[in-house]
């Protein structure tokens, strides 16, 4: 396959209608900090084309879930759940925090 079909591919899965729809309301309603955000993007995909990419490639595997699957094959079963539990309620905890603390700004302002 060329590369032009696969750079299609990935421009239409990155830019969906609903962000095409949302951005103007964004900007209006924040200012230009969503576009500022965006702007990491293209850094991030670079990162990961020459840097990241080449690593997993050395590896033998082609995605960090494969690379998590060989490097937890021979751990105990257990550990990893506990481990990655603790991880997910750890972080959803976090963003519940943060949410309610928006709400509370929000609703005071």
């Amino acid at each position: 396959m060329s590369k032009f079909p696969v750079i299609f591919s990935i421009s239409v899965t990155m830019t969906s209608a609903i962000s095409m729809l949302g951005t103007p309301s964004e900007i209006y309603r924040y200012g230009l900090q969503p576009v500022v955000t965006n702007l990491g993007l293209p850094i991030g995909i670079v990162l990961a084309a020459y840097v990241f990419i080449p690593v997993y490639f050395q590896c033998g595997v082609s995605t960090v879930y494969e690379a998590g699957v060989a490097f937890f094959k021979y751990k105990n079963n257990n550990y990893r759940t506990v481990f990655f539990g603790m991880c997910r309620k750890s972080t959803y905890e976090e963003l519940r925090r943060t949410e309610s603390n928006i709400n509370v700004i929000h609703f005071q302002t």
